[in-house]
């Protein structure tokens, strides 16, 4: 059976990222085939220019969902204000499963060594 675009690009994969010394996990829902060298280049230049709601709106379109809460227990947005407030590490963190879900050898390059 042909594989359409869009079955291909409405593909959704859950990842659970944890975090050392941290209570509790970020949970993610993207859309791992979205991520297209048009995408990497708006996040290059969104980092560059430290523009987070371009940033933020390269996130959403990556990410369909995710658990992050506020202090309140309510989900914050995919937005520049919440990226803003991101940790590189959290933002590096997520990328890297992202990574892996898109090139799931290279999560096995890394354990071996290579890169």
């Amino acid at each position: 059976m042909p594989l359409s675009l869009s079955n291909l690009r409405n593909n959704t994969r859950n990842l659970k990222i944890r975090f050392e010394n941290v209570e509790g996990d970020l949970n993610l829902v993207i859309y791992p085939h979205r991520y297209t060298p048009e995408l990497q280049k708006r996040w290059e230049d969104s980092a560059t220019d430290t523009n987070y709601d371009e940033m933020a709106g390269v996130l959403g379109e990556i990410i369909d969902e995710w658990d992050l809460l506020d202090d309140n227990g309510e989900t914050l947005p995919i937005d520049g204000d919440t990226v803003i407030l991101l940790g590189l590490s959290v933002i590096l963190a997520m990328f890297e499963k992202i990574g892996e879900a898109i090139n799931p050898q290279a999560k096995s390059r890394r354990r071996n060594g290579r890169s």
